[in-house]
C-alpha cells in the first residue's frame, strides 16, 4: 500500500504535525509501505520545493507548497505529485490552524477532492475545535462553533474510510458528529539513548551545587517538568500533595525544569517561591535531544502541567512515557471515566500519587512507540479498504 501524507507544513522542528508525519512516514516506509509527503500551506518556503528519491536519505519524497500560491495552483501541483507517486491512499493530517491562519479553512474539503481523486481517505485529526472545554470567551466559543461545522462538512463531503484521533475526548466529539473513530496513540519526539544513564540528573545537580555530594540518591524524589508551563497552570495542589506524601516517606523533593524557550518563566518562579521546606528547585534549561533522553531516564517521575485531555495528545508526555517514566497529572477529575478504563498505567492522577509511588516498580523499561503507531495505522487502513 502506497501512502500519500497530506499536511499543512513540514519545516523540521518548527511544525509539530510536520515532525510527527515525517517520523511516521519514514517508519511506514521502513516497514514496506512506500510514502510521500505533501504540505499544502507551508509558511517556510516561498516557492514549490520538491525533494525526490534521488536526493533524500529516508526514501520519502516530499513536495512543499507555499501559502503564497493560489489554492488552485497548490491543489494542481499536489494532485500531479501524488498521481506520479501512484498513491493508493491519502492520509490527511488535520489541524484547522495549519490550513488557515485563523483556523477557519472554508472550502478546504471541496478543494481537497481534486487531490484525493477518488482514492480512499484516511483522516488523522490532531486538533478539533477550540472551546471544547469550559471557555469564558464568547469570541472563542463562536469560532469553535464555526470550526465544528467545517469539520462536520469535511466528514460529510470526503467520507474518510478510517478516522484516527489522539484523545478519547476527541473520539467522543467525532462520535457526536455521527462518525466512528479510533484512537491512535502518540509516539515521542526524543529518541531513547542507550545505554541508559539513570543517575544523569542526580550527578548534574551535584556538579552544579544544587545537591551536596553526600546527599544519598535514595533520600530524594527527583521530579521534572519537560516543556513550557502554561500561564494558567495552578501549581499549589501539586506542591502541597508532593510535600505531604514526601514527608510520610522521609523524602526530599527535587523539582527540575527542562524548557525549550521562555514560556512558563513566571509559573516556575512562583513555584520556586512557594517556601516548602522539603523542596529544592532547579531549572535545567534547554538541552539537546540526547541529553533530554538522559534527563528523562534519570527522573523518578515527570509532571504534566496540562489536564489529562490535553496530556493524551502531548508529544512531550509521550516522550516521558516512552522512557518508562511515570507522569503525574494533577488536573484529572475524580469522576473521569479514564480512571476506570486505565487509559495508560504510567499516567498517575495526583489523587493517587501516594499509592502509586509506594508500588515496588514505578518505572517501566524504555520503548519507542513509533513502530506500534505505524503498524496500527497501516492495519486499520488496510482493513477498511480491503
Amino acid at each position: 500500500m502506497r501512502i500519500a501524507f497530506v499536511i499543512s507544513g513540514q519545516e523540521p522542528e518548527r511544525d509539530g504535525v510536520g515532525d510527527y508525519t515525517r517520523q511516521l512516514s519514514e517508519e511506514c516506509c521502513r516497514r514496506g509501505n512506500p510514502c510521500c509527503r505533501v504540505s499544502l500551506n507551508d509558511r517556510f518556503v516561498s516557492e514549490p520545493k520538491h525533494l525526490a528519491n534521488e536526493n533524500i536519505d529516508c526514501g520519502v519524497p516530499e513536495l512543499r507548497l507555499p501559502r503564497e500560491l493560489s489554492w488552485t495552483e497548490r491543489m494542481r501541483l499536489a494532485a500531479q505529485f501524488i498521481a506520479k507517486f501512484e498513491a493508493d491512499v491519502i492520509s490527511l493530517q488535520y489541524v484547522p490552524y495549519g490550513y488557515h491562519s485563523k483556523g477557519l479553512p472554508f472550502g478546504f474539503a471541496q478543494r481537497l477532492q481534486t487531490v484525493i481523486a477518488g482514492r480512499p481517505l484516511h483522516l488523522m485529526v490532531h486538533e478539533m475545535w477550540i472551546a471544547m472545554l469550559a471557555e469564558p470567551s464568547f469570541k472563542r466559543r463562536a469560532i469553535g462553533v464555526v470550526q465544528r461545522s467545517i469539520i462536520a462538512n469535511m466528514l460529510k463531503r470526503l467520507k474518510p474510510c478510517v478516522i484516527h484521533t489522539t484523545t478519547s475526548d476527541y473520539q467522543h466529539a467525532i462520535a457526536r458528529l455521527g462518525w466512528p473513530s479510533k484512537r491512535l496513540g502518540l509516539f515521542g519526539n526524543i529518541p531513547i539513548v542507550q545505554p541508559l544513564e539513570t543517575d544523569w540528573i542526580y550527578k548534574r545537580l551535584q556538579n552544579d551545587g544544587t545537591l551536596s555530594v553526600d546527599e544519598p540518591r535514595d533520600s530524594l524524589w527527583i521530579a521534572g517538568f519537560f516543556g513550557a508551563i502554561p500561564s494558567t497552570y495552578q501549581h499549589a495542589p501539586l506542591l502541597q500533595t508532593l510535600s505531604k506524601v514526601a514527608e510520610l516517606h522521609a523524602k526530599k523533593v527535587v523539582m527540575t525544569y527542562v524548557c525549550a524557550g521562555k514560556g512558563g518563566e513566571k509559573q516556575w518562579e512562583a513555584m520556586c517561591s512557594s517556601g516548602l521546606s522539603n523542596f529544592t528547585f532547579s531549572k535545567v534549561g534547554r538541552l539537546p535531544a540526547d541529553e533530554v533522553s538522559k534527563y528523562l531516564s534519570s527522573l523518578d517521575f515527570g509532571v504534566s502541567s496540562t489536564p489529562i485531555e490535553l496530556a493524551q495528545k502531548s508529544s512531550t508526555v509521550a516522550s516521558m512515557l516512552e522512557h518508562g517514566l511515570p507522569v503525574l497529572i494533577d488536573q484529572w477529575n475524580a469522576d473521569d471515566p479514564r480512571l476506570e478504563t486505565g487509559c495508560e498505567p504510567l499516567l498517575w492522577p495526583l489523587a493517587e500519587f501516594s499509592r502509586r509511588v509506594s508500588e515496588p516498580e514505578t518505572r517501566k523499561p524504555p520503548r519507542s512507540r513509533l513502530g506500534d503507531v505505524a503498524h496500527q495505522m497501516v492495519c486499520d487502513i488496510e482493513l477498511a479498504i480491503s
